[in-house]
């Protein structure tokens, strides 16, 4: 860890710890959509959050959800051109939403109206979700009957309309087409102000559990610090679901799109790294010149409080497309699924054996749908199901995807790589 680093660390738990109050919990058991002033969506308009305190307690276990939607970084690919329902839908956008706010959240509504109790899925019941759950999917993951979240947790949900993978901290102009798109990548800076806010209405859960997809997985490994701070006496796990960190030898675009957000930049006299939002631990001896995998190690190495769990499937479709488009080379067929499996496997081999960083690989080409059940009905796999997806012993320690989300939560000792 840099002197910088350090710095940057104290700085951020000096801001939150000082931070007003900006809200009291309703525990009321509806949802409650919350402005948060600071905040910027993709186009420039303010944005919130949404919680749930169900229990009458705002010490009750916490769960902080981290929403997932794609991820953009020039003109055509950042062009949502969003629909009523706040829905991309320009051909070209890969990118689920340029902008969140109360209108898509679950505002007035109960658990049981929810995505996490099982009800519609909100904006994703309307197929615009890249990735994620589709109509006739539930979080099985939250409220079904091997769910380790199904006995009165309370949410807090961050919502994803900045196309950066909650990392970003700058505004750029991209050309499309004879105009300009103006997109506001300011995911760690609203992480930052979301972080606040959830501070003052849950200042004291008995616990915290992190949950992220897809996007929302990267936002974690860029904003654990942050997170641990938020709460830094409390007992924390976190879970990434679709997650892949992708290392510039496979996917080589990835250190000019993370520069562009405002992630990073080289230091103008010995090009060395600097991180400006995520903080980041480089192996010794690695000759990148950015990864996603100085991330995890950070993390691995300084997040050790934090019992972390990684889940994603070896052929990923989602990230397989993303790692196509951000420069991997194509496996013979087409696809670029090798270049998602070796950064899987690249990942755990640089964590090594650490019990507190675990990792579940699937045998198959799911996304972010391990966390729902019903996906036959969306068109995807009953396979990757929360209840039905297994791997089996093929290479080591086979076991129920839920089963191991159950050994994460509760502290069990069988909790265990599964490949």
């Amino acid at each position: 860890m840099t002197m910088r680093t350090q710095a940057v660390l104290c700085m951020v738990w000096a801001a939150l710890a000082s931070s007003p109050a900006r809200a009291e919990a309703l525990c009321d058991g509806v949802f409650h959509w919350l402005d948060v002033p600071g905040t910027e969506c993709l186009d420039g308009s303010q944005t919130g959050v949404e919680y749930l305190c169900q229990t009458g307690s705002t010490s009750a276990p916490l769960l902080v959800y981290i929403e997932g939607g794609g991820a953009c970084w020039d003109g055509p690919t950042c062009n949502c051109q969003p629909d009523a329902f706040g829905c991309c839908t320009s051909p070209t956008a890969i990118i689920s939403w340029s902008f969140w706010n109360k209108s898509l959240s679950f505002d007035g509504k109960t658990w049981a109206q929810s995505y996490w109790g099982g009800g519609p899925t909100g904006p994703a019941a309307s197929g615009c979700s890249i990735g994620g759950s589709g109509p006739g999917s539930v979080g099985a993951a939250f409220v079904g009957p091997t769910s380790p979240f199904n006995q009165n947790w309370n949410i807090f949900h961050i919502g994803y309309c900045t196309g950066d993978l909650h990392a970003g901290d700058a505004v750029r102009s991209y050309p499309n087409g004879s105009g300009v798109i103006t997109a506001h990548h300011r995911g760690y800076r609203n992480m930052k102000l979301d972080l606040a806010v959830a501070r003052s209405l849950f200042p004291d859960p008995r616990r915290v559990a992190v949950w992220g997809y897809s996007a929302g997985a990267y936002g974690i490994d860029c904003n654990l610090t942050q997170i641990r701070g938020t709460w830094p006496g409390v007992k924390m796990a976190s879970l990434q679901n679709a997650y892949a960190p992708f290392e510039s030898i496979y996917a080589t675009m990835w250190p000019a799109i993370e520069q562009g957000w405002g992630v990073w930049h080289p230091d103008p006299i010995d090009v060395s790294i600097v991180e400006d939002t995520c903080p980041i631990a480089i192996p010794q001896g690695s000759t990148e010149a950015w990864s996603l995998t100085f991330m995890t190690n950070y993390n691995h190495l300084y997040n050790s409080s934090v019992r972390k769990a990684t889940t994603d499937d070896y052929s990923d479709g989602t990230l397989d497309f993303f790692a196509c488009v951000t420069g991997a080379t194509p496996d013979a067929n087409g696809s670029c699924a090798a270049a998602v499996s070796n950064s899987l496997e690249d990942a755990l081999a640089l964590i090594g054996d650490d019990p507190a960083f675990r990792v579940y690989y699937h045998t198959g080409t799911c996304h972010s749908g391990r966390e729902d059940d019903g996906n036959a009905a969306s068109g995807g796999l009953t396979s990757c199901d929360y209840d039905v997806m297994t791997q089996p012993p093929a290479k080591k320690n086979g076991a129920h995807f839920n089963d191991w989300v159950n050994a994460w939560l509760n502290d069990s000792p069988s909790w265990r790589n599964v490949q």
